[in-house]
């Protein structure tokens, strides 16, 4: 928010009282992209997961689309066995360009695969 839409906001209420909020958060992902992800990307990835048969909670199915993802999947091997293991990576410990990644690649899966169109950021996100 900015202080010209503080101010805007505040002539518009003028001789109200005003009581406000305020989170200050370091510049990482965004709050607003967070929210999209699990309020649009994941329930709609689980639709189209549902409507091809696959009956997952909301928890399994955001696990599974970490692990299809070469940006989140986190295979880690074990330098003694040679064996690989799947340790996906959590969306907190992404960059914001890793995370857009991260999201538009869901977005081409669920479309192409899926047949689930996923609506664009824009649409609920402000900047």
């Amino acid at each position: 928010m900015y202080m010209g839409e503080l101010n805007e906001f505040a002539k518009l209420h003028k001789g109200k009282n005003i009581i406000a909020s305020f989170s200050v958060y370091e510049p990482s992902q965004s709050v607003a992209m967070k929210a999209y992800y699990y309020k649009v990307v994941v329930p709609q990835f689980q639709k189209g997961m549902y409507d091809n048969g696959n009956r997952w909670s909301e928890k399994d199915t955001e696990l599974y689309m970490r692990n299809l993802c070469p940006v989140t999947m986190g295979e880690v091997v074990d330098i003694e066995t040679g064996e690989y293991r799947s340790d996906p990576v959590s969306i907190n410990d992404l960059s914001n360009s890793e995370f857009v990644e991260y999201i538009d690649f869901l977005k081409q899966f669920a479309a192409e695969e899926l047949g689930v169109f996923i609506e664009d950021a824009t649409k609920y996100v402000k900047k």
